[in-house]
């Protein structure tokens, strides 16, 4: 009987998770640092050097993304990426459903459609970015782990790293566990740990520190942000309005019984709430250090989601996964403005916008000996008319921030010059000076998105 309920939470998940699969075929995302990580790979697999999308490196899907483009398999279906990005997540639902079982929990087919229908959850797992590849890796680490296999959960973890590299401060948390919970030998289990990590992870990083040392290991920086934006961020922009306030009514009425529901649970079950709660707390002190996305905070939402099932009753859980499935599609705060749209359907429209734009874009630049200077806007027409028009001159004519010297020479190979309006705002910022005060030849295309 148990093995039917199995089979029907496997079904269900796999089925609510590819109903995301449309999504997919709607531009690479608003997050720029996922065309990053296309390019990456497209840079990779045509001219054999490995230039990292940003530091610190995510190698694993930079590479990932790289093989795609060898195979020409990106060229037959440009969104390719996104699609193998949304099975990882499904396989991590049912990874998380697997654990939900490990830690005694009846019910779970609720908490494991709640993490997929989570929104930033599912937003990121219909674009080309880490956060969902690095948390398939770390579930998985934390799923053998609690089975005390130490070697293959250390090689996941070393996978989870490779693939985020702000995971492997999560290795602590694996480390801890072996006193504490381990029935083997402690200094074998912590060997077989160890061992399997650098298996993993070395190789990927050799290939960053072989080129650039430990330069390598840099974050970008962005200017910290007001309360009120850090607070949404961690709250809103993760769960959605309707999320949120379902999580906080949880946890508020499971308080008074959490002491005597605590002593109820088996010693296994305890360690993977100790692993849950302490990734979590690990996950948000990082957050409060580099707090640039919410997206940063996507691992430990399967966890989070886990020691509420741990405690909640089956209706409020049902209640929970209702509210971040209203929250997907109604309610959302954009740029400090509610709209009645939630998160995944504004990110799809904003997704299908700056595709349109691109489209535009691109038409414009081949009209004939025309040059485009488009700041940060560059990468995506690469991958644009790389994936999508199928030319092999990709970057031909289109520039990203130039200096003066540089300005001058486009102005004079080309008949037209267009700067996107991103760009003049970059130029100015970095070097100085406006584009339309050189050249009348030079025009503002547009709008920025």
């Amino acid at each position: 009987m148990q093995l039917k309920e199995d089979s029907r939470n496997i079904i269900i998940i796999v089925l609510a998770g590819l109903a995301a699969l449309p999504l997919c075929f709607n531009s690479f995302g608003t997050d720029l640092d996922g065309w990053r990580m296309i390019m990456s790979g497209i840079t990779l697999a045509e001219k054999g050097i490995y230039v990292p999308s940003r530091f610190p490196g995510y190698p694993v899907p930079e590479l990932l993304f790289a093989g795609f483009a060898y195979t020409g398999t990106a060229s037959i279906l440009p969104y390719f990426s996104n699609i193998v990005v949304l099975l990882l997540s499904i396989a991590t639902a049912l990874i998380f459903c697997t654990l939900l079982k490990e830690s005694g929990i009846n019910n779970r087919l609720f908490p494991a459609l709640s993490l997929l229908f989570t929104p930033v959850y599912l937003i990121n797992a219909t674009a080309p970015m880490d956060y969902n590849i690095a948390l398939f890796f770390l579930t998985a680490s934390v799923l053998f782990l609690i089975r005390q296999k130490y070697f293959i959960s250390g090689i996941l973890f070393g996978l989870a790293a490779a693939s985020r590299f702000s995971s492997a401060p999560l290795f602590i948390v694996l480390l801890v566990y072996i006193p504490l919970y381990s029935r083997s030998h402690k200094l074998k289990s912590f060997s077989l740990l160890t061992g399997g990590i650098l298996i993993s992870l070395v190789p990927f990083f050799s290939l960053l520190f072989e080129k650039y040392g430990f330069g390598f290991l840099q974050f970008y920086d962005v200017p910290y942000p007001s309360v009120v934006n850090l607070i949404g961020r961690g709250t809103v922009k993760i769960w959605g309005i309707p999320g949120v306030l379902a999580l906080l009514f949880i946890f508020v009425s499971i308080i008074p019984s959490l002491k005597n529901r605590l002593s109820e649970i088996e010693i296994r079950s305890k360690g993977i709430l100790f692993v849950s709660a302490s990734i979590i707390l690990i996950t948000a002190i990082q957050f409060l250090f580099i707090p640039n996305e919410s997206g940063y905070l996507i691992p430990l939402i399967p966890f989070l989601i886990l020691i509420a099932a741990s405690y909640a009753s089956v209706r409020q859980m049902q209640l929970f996964f209702v509210a971040v499935l209203i929250s997907c599609l109604f309610t959302d705060i954009q740029n400090g403005t509610f709209t009645f749209s939630g998160p995944v359907v504004n990110n799809y429209f904003n997704r299908a916008d700056d595709q349109a734009r691109l489209e535009k874009i691109s038409a414009l630049q081949t009209a004939g000996n025309t040059a485009i200077i488009a700041g940060n806007t560059a990468v995506k027409l690469y991958i644009f008319n790389a994936q999508f028009k199928h030319r092999k001159n990709y970057s031909s004519g289109i520039f990203e921030i130039v200096n003066k010297n540089a300005l001058d020479k486009i102005i004079n190979d080309y008949r037209a010059v267009y700067c996107l309006p991103e760009a003049r705002n970059e130029i100015l910022e970095e070097h100085g000076y406006d584009v339309t005060g050189v050249s009348l030849k030079i025009k503002v295309y547009g709008a920025p998105i």
